[in-house]
């Protein structure tokens, strides 16, 4: 089981779930005073990038769903990538029968293990920048 935390890096940490949300956050110049982690869980080859637990709640909440309603919503002028959710940039095989189990149960131990996850130094090697 590969879960951990780092340390919020505004150059190497981006929200996926939203963006605005923690952009006050980095340009905190006192950031360094403060501890916010950031979680990650790798699953099937794809690491989930978390900025709080409560967005783990809400992935797996999601991943715990076997079917998901349309996510059809009124483009109007704007392109698709502009307006997309985080659920639908995450990979397809990750959503399939056969994997979405393990995901659950990862996010679950994420979310179980909380702040006391183990915690890692940032590194750019090997990382994949996804929600």
């Amino acid at each position: 089981m590969n879960i951990w935390k780092e340390r919020f890096d505004p150059e190497r940490h981006v929200d996926k779930m939203d963006p605005r949300r923690h952009a006050d956050y980095a340009a905190d110049p006192h950031r360094a005073l403060r501890a916010h982690w950031v979680y990650f869980a790798e699953v099937s080859g794809f690491t989930f990038e978390f900025m709080s637990l409560d967005q783990v709640r809400e992935c797996l909440t999601y991943f715990e769903r076997r079917l998901h309603p349309s996510s059809r919503i009124d483009l109007g002028a704007a392109d698709h990538w502009e307006v997309q959710r985080w659920y639908e940039r995450i990979p397809g095989h990750l959503k399939s029968d056969r994997n979405r189990p393990e995901v659950v149960r990862i996010l679950k131990a994420l979310l179980h293990a909380g702040e006391s996850c183990p915690t890692r130094q940032a590194s750019n090697a090997g990382l994949k920048r996804h929600p």
